[in-house]
């Protein structure tokens, strides 16, 4: 039930590619709220910065000093096998932030067991301009959504896929996943060429927007079991990793609370 946009920027001033990404996280009613985004120092490891869950204890994004973003979104449609959900997905990010390229990323999801993991998807960014999506769609294959069964998308045998460069946005929902992914996609095509490019301000304008009316299609969305909870957007330069987080309120317009802000400076090559 959630939504990823992301944009890189190349200017003549800047050495390596601006990136900025936004998140519109959708949960149940019944959870808890999360914690807004801190900075965490693992022993040893990459310093990162993450929102937390106030029920499970992890993550939905994660990035660390060296300019690393991993983007985690449920995927409804898994096959669950018996030891599916007994480890919480969002353990994942916080596990694997400590990489500091979208290869290593890989790496990990390749080599990582995930039979103990309910179906999920996981993005990975890093500052060379390096993007891939991972999929877990459960033991035994493919899932059974017809919209997870692309052609870039599909599992083997193993349950997983790795997929390099993927199009954005990607979107998860338990509700009617293809007519949910083609309205949002819809939108953001829409607004893509209202504003001449995938621009910052487009990418905000998406977030924010709940057309093609308001419901479950939207990309601020309701539902009466759950609704957009927050939006969180990343912006990683040559000096920093920033995240600004907003809680969306229940009212149309209504952002909840003022967005709160946490910096890390990048990690010194």
């Amino acid at each position: 039930m959630c939504t990823v946009s992301w944009r890189f920027e190349l200017t003549a001033e800047q050495p390596a590619p601006r990136f900025e990404l936004l998140f519109n996280r959708d949960e149940s009613r019944r959870r808890g709220p999360a914690h807004p985004p801190q900075i965490m120092e693992p022993v040893g490891e990459s310093k990162l910065l993450a929102p937390i869950d106030s029920d499970a204890g992890g993550t939905w994004l994660a990035a660390n000093e060296h300019g690393l973003v991993l983007a985690l979104l449920n995927l409804y449609q898994a096959r669950g096998g018996s030891r599916a959900g007994s480890i919480s997905r969002g353990s994942l990010p916080l596990e694997w932030a400590r990489a500091q390229s979208v290869a290593q990323v890989q790496a990990a999801f390749t080599s990582r067991s995930l039979e103990d993991f309910a179906g999920f998807r996981i993005l990975a960014f890093d500052p060379s301009g390096a993007c891939g999506l991972g999929s877990w769609h459960g033991e035994g294959g493919e899932s059974s959504a017809k919209a997870t069964r692309t052609d870039a998308e599909r599992a083997g045998p193993s349950g997983r896929r790795w997929q390099v460069s993927p199009a954005g946005p990607v979107i998860s929902s338990g509700f009617r996943l293809d007519e949910v992914e083609s309205a949002r996609r819809a939108t953001y095509a829409a607004l893509v060429d209202r504003f001449d490019g995938a621009s910052s301000e487009a990418l905000k304008a998406f977030h924010t927007s709940t057309d093609p009316e308001p419901g479950p299609r939207a990309v601020r969305m309701t539902r009466e079991d759950a609704r957009t909870v927050s939006t969180t957007h990343v912006r990683v330069s040559d000096s920093a990793v920033e995240m600004s987080y907003a809680e969306v309120g229940e009212v149309d317009g209504d952002w909840g609370s003022p967005a709160r802000q946490a910096r890390l400076p990048r990690a010194k090559p």
